[in-house]
């Protein structure tokens, strides 16, 4: 079939073939610009041993594997901060390697933290935190700032990493185990 002397096939397939190539050369474009950095910049920060970072319906979702951290509070910090270089907004996720026994600790302190927050006592909240820690037989780390608290509980070589917020939306989530 012809139009005038234009070919409409081989229009048609030529459209397709720049069609393709425009989306392809957008999606590499995309990886190499956006993705890319993103994923270099928090592989670039010590205590973060992987880094997934997801893209659904123009959302990015940021997995975070952490190692062992001495002070959750600053990384977290740094975390925020390399978050902060980039326009496009993303959900952290936190993994660590917590087990039954921590998931379980950390569920007995969830309600003294939470009770902390809300009433403002974090001194009773520390000695409650130090009294199921000891009571387990686990070690902890426990840290209030203006935003957030930051729990840290260790055994053995397992850990677990929960930021929990003062403020009603928080910064990072714990990807349960």
């Amino acid at each position: 079939m012809k139009l005038e002397g234009v070919r409409i096939k081989a229009v048609l397939v030529v459209f397709i073939v720049v069609l393709g190539l425009a989306l392809f050369g957008q999606y590499f474009a995309h990886q190499k610009l956006v993705i890319e950095p993103i994923s270099q910049a928090f592989s670039g920060i010590e205590a973060v041993e992987a880094v997934e970072l997801i893209e659904n319906d123009g959302q990015l979702t940021l997995t975070l594997t952490l190692g062992e951290v001495a002070e959750l509070d600053d990384l977290v910090n740094e975390i925020l901060m390399t978050a902060a270089r980039y326009s496009q907004p993303f959900q952290i996720l936190i993994k660590d390697t917590a087990d039954g026994k921590l998931e379980a600790v950390y569920h007995e302190m969830h309600f003294v933290i939470e009770q902390g927050v809300i009433h403002g006592n974090f001194v009773e909240m520390a000695k409650e935190i130090q009294r199921l820690a000891d009571a387990h037989q686990v070690k902890y780390r426990v840290k209030v700032d203006r935003g957030n608290v930051y729990l840290q509980l260790h055994d053995q070589d397992r850990y677990l990493y929960q930021v929990v917020s003062r403020q009603d939306q928080p910064v990072l989530l714990r990807l349960d185990s």
